[in-house]
């Protein structure tokens, strides 16, 4: 009877050790067709723009943009966050949050339009600034950066915010000129 609960004892052990030793917080792949960013409610892409906060609690909260993850995080701190998980912008891969390179290049249309961008390793990123510009960041740097959006729309069409309301007014406007040129004519 002592031996079959000391064997009992030592197996419930080795399970829990085993589970302990398996802290590895994985990336959860993209579903398109129901996967929204929980920031703007626009559709996730599986692109090299798709970003994942998984959270302690194993709950996963899913980004279009990487400043729609850095608003989600300024909203709601980091105290429950098991791992951060970026796009490489060349291969799509998954990469820890702190482990990318980071680019910030205005004329890089993301989804949201905050511009950044990742990488795997620091020298894809240094080549991409010295073939299109941009201002190289580090995982540190992105925990003080200012997320500007920018003033145009992204390749997707989506945008939120002031800018977007921007937007609209700008293509209201040009709307109501140009069919008061086509009333002139």
């Amino acid at each position: 009877m002592k031996r079959t609960k000391l064997l009992g004892f030592l197996a419930l052990a080795f399970i829990v050790l085993s589970a302990c030793g398996n802290n590895e917080v994985e990336p959860v792949s993209i579903d398109e067709a129901t996967d929204t960013c929980a920031i703007c409610n626009m559709q996730v892409m599986n692109s090299q723009f798709a970003t994942e906060v998984i959270l302690t609690n194993d709950k996963v909260q899913k980004f279009d943009d990487i400043g729609c993850m850095y608003e989600w995080l300024g909203n709601n701190g980091s105290d429950d966050v098991a791992a951060q998980f970026v796009r490489d912008y060349h291969t799509k891969d998954w990469i820890q949050g702190d482990q990318a390179t980071y680019v910030y290049n205005q004329h890089v249309k993301t989804p949201m339009s905050y511009n950044v961008i990742s990488f795997a390793s620091s020298d894809d990123a240094e080549q991409f600034i010295a073939e299109n510009e941009g201002e190289l960041l580090t995982y540190d740097d992105l925990q003080t950066h200012k997320w500007p959006m920018s003033k145009t729309m992204n390749m997707d069409g989506h945008s939120h915010g002031e800018d977007h309301d921007e937007s609209m007014d700008m293509n209201e406007e040009h709307d109501s000129d140009s069919s008061s040129e086509h009333n002139a004519h």
